[in-house]
C-alpha cells in the first residue's frame, strides 16, 4: 500500500493521507462517446463549492490527475476499462473530460471521448502545439525555397535628390495626386519599373519619403527642380540609372542627375521666369467693353488716342485683320515697357501678399513673402509674336502668386499708377486677375546655403582622413561614403537649355498661337 501511495502525485497523496476519498464519475464507453449519449449527472453546485472550499483551506489547489494507462489507480478512482483504454476520470466534477494521446498528453474533448477502434487521434491538432507548427512552417518554407527561384538581394535605400526638368502642359501639377496625371506620379512609376523602388513600397509613395524642392501648379513648367526620395541606387546590371529612368519617362519629363544628399535639404530661394506676349500690355480697343468702362470711369484714360488703334481703325475686317490677329502685330513701345517695369518693381522687398493667394488671411505670418529682385528683359520676336520675359527671384512663393503678373498687366493696360500696388498689401480684400499658367517657368530652386554646408562638411572629412592616413569611419561607413555632392545644375546647362527650347518654349508658343491663351 505504501508503494502504491508513493507512486501517485503529491497532491493526491495528501488527500489519501487525510483519509479523503475522490468522487468518481462513470467511465465513458466507446458507444456513449461516439453516439453522444448523455453523461451521468454531476454533483450539485453546493457540494462542489464545499469541496473547493476545503481544498483552499489547506493550501491545495484542485488539479487534474495525469496518469499512465498502465499504472494502478489510487483508491477512489476507477481504473480505465478495456472499452476505453485512453479515458481518465477527473478529480474535480464539472471540468471537461480529458483523453490521453499516445504520449500521455491530455487533450480537450468537450465532454466526450472518441475511443472507438480505428478512430483518428486529435493529437495532430492539439498535442503538437506550437512546436509542431514551427516544424510544419519550417518544412513548408524549405519546400517553397526548393521550388521558387530566389530573387537577387536588393541594395539599401539611399536618400537622394533627383534633379529634373519638365514641360507642365497637360499635367495636373508637380505633386503626386490620386487619379491625376502629375509629374511626380510619372516619375514614381518609372522608379518602380526600373527597380529603384521595391515592390513592397510601390503601392504608397510616402513609404519612400517623396518630397519636392518647389511645388508647381497645373500647367506650370520647370527647367530645374529637385525631388527628394529614398531609392535603391545600386541595381544589378544597371550602370546608367539616369538613362534608364529617362527611357521609361515621357519626353516632357527629364532626369538630369541623381545626387546623394543628407537626410534633410531645402532650397531657400527660387527663381521663376514668366513669359508673355507683349500685346497683353496693349490698352483695350476703344469700342470694347473694357475700353468703354475705362473711358467712363477714368478721366485720364483715352484708349482712342493710342496710335495702334488709330492705325487699324479703318481696316476692313478679314480673317487676317481680326482683333486677335491685329494685336499680334503690335510691338511694345519704350513708354509702356518702362511703366510695366515700374509696376513690377513695387513688388520687391518684404510684403503681405495675402491678396495674391488663396486660403490666407491678412494676420497670418505666412502671408508675408520676400521678393529679392524682378527683372524684365528686352522684348524678343518669335514667329509673328513679340514676347517679354520677367525674371523673379524670391525666398518662397505661395499658391497662385503669379497674380503679381496679372496685376502688373492690368495696371499697365489701364494706365494705373504703380502706387496702387501698395494698397493691396493692406487689410483690404481685392480680387486680382490670375495670369495663365502657360507662361510660368520655374528656372531653378537655389541651394546656395545647402551647398555651402556640404562643401564645409566634405572638407572636414577629407582633412580627417588625411590626418589619420586612412578613411575615417562613422557608423560603419567610410569617409568617402559620407561625402555628398552639391546640388549643381550647371554641369547639365547645355542639355537643360536644349530641353527648354524644344519642349517648354515650343509648347508655350504653339499653345498661344492656337488658343490665344
Amino acid at each position: 500500500m505504501e508503494r502504491l501511495v508513493n507512486a501517485v502525485p503529491g497532491p493526491i497523496r495528501r488527500f489519501i493521507s487525510r483519509g479523503l476519498s475522490f468522487p468518481t464519475l462513470p467511465r465513458l464507453s466507446s458507444s456513449d462517446s461516439t453516439n453522444g449519449a448523455d453523461q451521468s449527472p454531476l454533483p450539485s453546485a453546493g457540494k462542489r463549492r464545499r469541496e473547493d472550499s476545503d481544498d483552499e483551506k489547506d493550501g491545495v489547489s484542485p488539479k487534474r490527475v495525469k496518469m499512465d494507462v498502465d499504472s494502478p489507480a489510487p483508491a477512489g478512482i476507477a481504473a480505465p476499462g478495456p472499452e476505453s483504454p485512453n479515458a481518465v476520470e477527473q478529480i474535480r466534477p464539472g471540468v471537461e473530460a480529458m483523453s490521453l494521446g499516445a504520449s500521455g498528453t491530455p487533450e480537450p474533448t468537450n465532454g466526450k471521448v472518441d475511443a472507438s477502434p480505428g478512430s483518428p487521434s486529435k493529437r495532430t491538432k492539439y498535442q503538437r502545439g506550437l512546436r509542431g507548427t514551427r516544424k510544419s512552417a519550417a518544412s513548408d518554407a524549405a519546400a517553397s525555397a526548393s521550388t521558387t527561384p530566389s530573387k537577387p538581394r536588393l541594395g539599401p535605400k539611399r536618400q537622394c535628390a533627383l534633379l529634373i526638368g519638365f514641360c507642365g502642359t497637360g499635367y495636373s501639377g508637380m505633386q503626386i495626386q490620386k487619379d491625376a496625371n502629375t509629374i511626380e506620379g510619372n516619375l514614381f512609376d518609372a522608379l518602380v519599373k526600373v527597380g529603384a523602388v521595391s515592390e513592397d513600397n510601390s503601392d504608397d509613395p510616402t513609404k519612400v519619403n517623396i518630397q519636392r524642392a518647389a511645388r508647381t501648379d497645373a500647367g506650370v513648367h520647370a527647367a530645374r527642380n529637385a525631388v527628394s526620395i529614398k531609392i535603391i541606387m545600386d541595381l544589378p546590371g544597371v550602370t546608367d540609372l539616369v538613362g534608364l529612368l529617362n527611357a521609361h519617362l515621357p519626353p516632357q519629363i527629364r532626369v538630369w542627375d541623381i545626387v546623394r544628399t543628407q537626410n534633410s535639404f531645402n532650397s531657400r530661394t527660387r527663381k521663376y521666369t514668366y513669359f508673355l506676349p507683349t500685346y497683353m500690355l496693349l490698352p483695350p480697343a476703344p469700342d470694347s467693353l473694357s475700353g468703354r468702362t475705362l473711358r467712363e470711369s477714368t478721366e485720364a484714360y483715352d484708349s482712342a488716342q493710342h496710335p495702334f488703334w488709330v492705325d487699324v481703325s479703318g481696316q476692313e475686317i478679314t480673317p487676317e485683320t481680326t482683333l486677335f490677329m491685329l494685336r499680334r502685330k503690335w510691338r511694345i513701345d519704350s513708354e509702356t515697357l518702362t511703366k510695366f517695369r515700374a509696376i513690377l518693381e513695387a513688388f520687391t522687398g518684404t510684403h503681405n501678399f495675402w491678396n495674391f493667394t488663396v486660403g490666407r488671411e491678412y494676420k497670418e505670418a505666412a502671408s508675408k513673402r520676400h521678393i529679392k529682385s524682378i527683372e524684365v528683359e528686352e522684348p524678343a520676336i518669335y514667329g509673328n509674336t513679340e514676347w517679354l520675359s520677367v525674371q523673379i527671384h524670391g525666398q518662397s512663393f505661395m499658391l497662385h502668386q503669379r497674380k503679381m503678373i496679372g496685376l502688373a498687366v492690368l495696371l499697365t493696360r489701364s494706365q494705373g499708377a504703380p502706387s496702387l500696388v501698395n494698397y493691396l498689401y493692406t487689410n483690404n480684400r481685392v480680387r486680382i486677375p490670375k495670369s495663365p499658367a502657360l507662361g510660368l517657368l520655374l528656372e531653378e530652386p537655389v541651394f546656395e546655403t545647402y551647398n555651402k554646408k556640404i562643401t564645409a562638411a566634405n572638407a572636414k572629412l577629407k582633412d580627417a582622413a588625411s590626418a589619420e592616413g586612412k578613411e575615417t569611419e562613422d557608423d560603419g561607413e567610410s569617409a568617402q561614403n559620407l561625402i555628398r555632392e552639391p546640388m549643381d545644375f550647371d554641369k547639365h546647362k547645355e542639355a537643360i537649355e536644349k530641353f527648354k527650347k524644344e519642349h517648354i518654349y515650343e509648347a508655350m508658343r504653339t499653345t498661344e498661337d492656337e488658343q490665344g491663351t
